[in-house]
């Protein structure tokens, strides 16, 4: 509790009796916690003198400071001391309070890793608590995390009428003694919480800080502010901000794209993470930040099935690998972000009784109404209302609900209301989720994406793609994926005036056709990894003279690295004025390099993935996600992966963002430098690369897990802007 000398809050017009402090009334004793509970109630109404406090309470000074400190700090109340004239005065603090000072981190390996939680909502009923200790024990412990940071909404908020149905716990007193007791424990970290939203409810309103009570009695969690804080990793700061309940279902990039253009740190953060997504998303150097949205640990509530919020469940971990001297290239691999994606092994049913839904000896119709009763819990469900459900009449109900008494549901009809109630317990004990790697976390691929490098335009740079496909080399990349625009395209084709900028001597399609096959990176070679062969393809002439290809897997020694590829818009004028394709062209002449997909969509499997390759026309909107979210969606509900794992590389639009779903989707930035349709149309290119690495589940059906890697290349492109420049 801190004493303050000026007043700061709320008028009071609380009377302040006329009494020496050292007296106090003579009223019916009171318990120490009746004592406790009456301070919280006046404190609740209004700002209250001391004097007029001791009376109430008949206490002295000494034991109600003391009371305010220990038996309300505990509970979780925020009690501040200010003067009004020569009085002490409580106020209870309830107000947002942003935190932004930088806490220090020291350690000594090269590496540090940050764990990353968002919106467990302990507390509701669709909370993962069993799939977050599994993630404490198999992934944070295992792998050696640092310190984790929860991004908001540790516990599920103050229940209002619209959101009772959700919560399990609606007193503030139980919620924290039960997130104290069930929130995992661990001695190799410590937890950061920053308070949400949620947390803010409770504060608000009752002035129960729930974080700072749930803190105080657990040694390995800590307090991080509300709504934010910037932690600073030796020199890299990184913003924690927890500003949505949910996050606006416009796209999901909407609301992080719109806080990263407001935001006014100074200095700003150089990775920008924010909770209360729901969805795991990546923005590389936006407004110069790495942006980074998370997961969340609870399944979708009735309030956001209203709102079409479906929580997208996981973790995230930061890596950041510092070089010898402790300098680091954020976007020259030393920054790695883990998504981490655990759908499949979420349960509904997560924090109720284990004896509550023993769904093995239910029959299917037993089961479905199980389903609908915990859905309805709260409300309870009319007989009629299940009869009309299952399409039978009621006398088919009351041999259900028997059903489910005999395998030890309890279910009571109330005869005011004529509604069955399912009578639900609470689990006591949290076993972890097993996440064991052999079988969740199999690997999959590793593998790099480049598009529009536009070769032959006066802005394009094959120094640079060199750079890219040495990067991708040294990292170990089995593939390349270009999503179109390989070169600027013909100059007599595209709009008028194109054939001043192109590149002198590019001009014509055998001179940009000879241009390209120079300047292409063709004697990049990888290691192979005997125990992971790489696919490689060949080409073959069909007895039509139309081309093909045959693959094959390597599994020991070097091989090329090879790309598959498709047409943009640029190299696909050609295809539309004289019906040249001139990506199969290039395919042609550097068969061992590049295999040709298509003409603006191509697909491919590798390595047990689908990959797609689009190159869009058009514009996109200022929301980066919203072309990739269509194209996710094109893909899930045409099923034209056949059930595979998916990852859709797309093209043309020269800007990154990364979405995984349960699909991956990547909007690709370039590899050309701003030309004059950027400036005029006030648009800055994202100039680099993705390489990505895919773990997948036991089945090789569902993406557990994507380390992604963005290759930063735009400071690299204006240096050599710099040195070409000519007046």
């Amino acid at each position: 509790m801190k004493r303050k000398d000026e007043k700061q809050g709320k008028p009071d017009s609380n009377p302040s009796p006329k009494k020496s402090e050292g007296k106090a009334s003579e009223k019916k004793p009171l318990s120490k916690e009746e004592k406790a509970a009456k301070l919280i109630a006046l404190l609740m109404k209004s700002d209250c003198e001391v004097p007029f406090l001791m009376a109430e309470l008949n206490t002295d000074s000494h034991s109600l400071f003391d009371m305010a400190q220990k038996e309300l700090g505990d509970k979780g109340y925020n009690v501040h001391v200010y003067k009004r004239g020569a009085e002490d005065v409580f106020t209870l603090i309830r107000g947002e309070k942003v935190n932004t000072e930088a806490i220090p981190i020291s350690f000594v390996n090269k590496k540090f890793k940050i764990g990353l939680i968002s919106d467990p909502r302990m507390g509701a009923k669709t909370s993962q608590i069993s799939l977050l200790h599994g993630i404490y024990k198999d992934i944070f412990e295992k792998e050696d995390v640092d310190l984790v940071i929860v991004t908001g909404d540790l516990v599920n908020g103050k229940p209002t009428t619209r959101t009772l149905p959700d919560a399990l716990i609606t007193d503030p007193d139980e919620l924290i003694h039960y997130v104290v007791k069930h929130f995992p424990k661990t001695k190799k970290f410590k937890t950061y919480i920053v308070s949400g939203r949620a947390e803010l409810t409770w504060k608000n309103e009752k002035g129960v800080d729930t974080v700072s009570a749930i803190c105080k009695q657990r040694e390995d969690l800590r307090m991080a502010g509300d709504l934010e804080r910037t932690f600073n990793v030796k020199g890299v700061n990184i913003k924690v901000s927890a500003p949505y309940d949910d996050n606006s279902p416009m796209s999901v990039s909407y609301g992080p794209q719109k806080m990263a253009d407001k935001l006014k740190d100074n200095p700003m953060p150089d990775i920008f993470v924010i909770g209360g997504t729901h969805r795991r998303s990546y923005i590389p150097t936006y407004n110069g930040m790495y942006i980074v949205t998370t997961p969340s640990l609870h399944l979708q509530m009735k309030r956001q099935e209203r709102k079409s919020v479906t929580p997208y469940i996981g973790c995230s971990i930061i890596e950041l690998n510092y070089n010898e001297d402790w300098s680091i290239d954020l976007g020259g691999g030393g920054l790695k972000l883990h998504h981490i994606g655990l759908e499949k092994y979420a349960d509904p049913n997560d924090c109720y009784g284990a004896d509550l839904a023993p769904k093995t000896k239910l029959s299917q119709k037993g089961q479905k109404v199980f389903e609908w009763f915990l859905k309805a819990e709260g409300f309870g469900l009319p007989k009629g209302e299940i009869a009309r459900r299952l399409g039978e009449d009621k006398g088919s109900v009351d041999k259900v609900i028997a059903e489910l008494q005999s395998c030890g549901c309890h279910i009571n009809f109330d005869k005011a209301t004529k509604q069955c109630h399912l009578e639900v317990d609470r689990k006591t004990t949290f076993v972890p989720t097993e996440l064991k790697t052999e079988e969740v976390f199999v690997w999959a691929t590793k593998e790099a994406g480049i598009s529009d490098t536009h070769l032959g335009s006066n802005k394009d740079n094959p120094a640079i793609l060199r750079k890219a496909y040495e990067d991708a080399a040294k990292a170990r990349c089995r593939r390349v994926y270009n999503a179109g625009d390989i070169p600027e395209g013909a100059g007599s084709t595209g709009y008028k005036g194109h054939l001043f900028d192109m590149r002198p001597g590019c001009v014509s399609l055998d001179d940009l056709g000879d241009y390209m096959v120079a300047n292409w990176p063709k004697d990049i070679t990888v290691k192979v990894d005997p125990k992971h062969p790489i696919l490689i393809s060949e080409m073959i002439n069909f007895p039509d003279g139309k081309i093909g290809y045959k693959e094959k897997l390597v599994k020991e020694g070097t091989v090329p690295l090879q790309t598959d590829a498709i047409e943009g818009n640029h190299d696909g004028w050609a295809q539309k004025i004289i019906g040249t394709r001139m990506v199969r062209t290039l395919a042609m002449r550097l068969n061992q390099c590049i295999r040709y997909t298509g003409y603006l969509v191509g697909s491919v499997i590798v390595d047990g993935i689908y990959h797609k390759l689009v190159h869009p026309e058009g514009g996109s909107g200022s929301s980066l996600s919203n072309v990739v979210e269509k194209h996710l969606k094109k893909v899930r509900e045409s099923k034209e992966s056949g059930g595979l794992p998916e990852i859709v590389y797309i093209g043309h639009y020269h800007s990154a963002y990364f979405l995984y779903d349960t699909r991956v989707g990547i909007r690709m930035p370039c590899l050309k430098d701003e030309d004059v349709f950027h400036e005029t149309h006030a648009l800055l290119p994202f100039i680099g690369m993705f390489i990505t690495e895919v773990f997948l589940d036991k089945s090789g059906k569902n993406i557990t897990r994507v380390v992604i890697d963005y290759r930063n290349y735009y400071p690299l492109m204006k240096k050599s802007a710099v040195k070409e420049t000519h007046l």
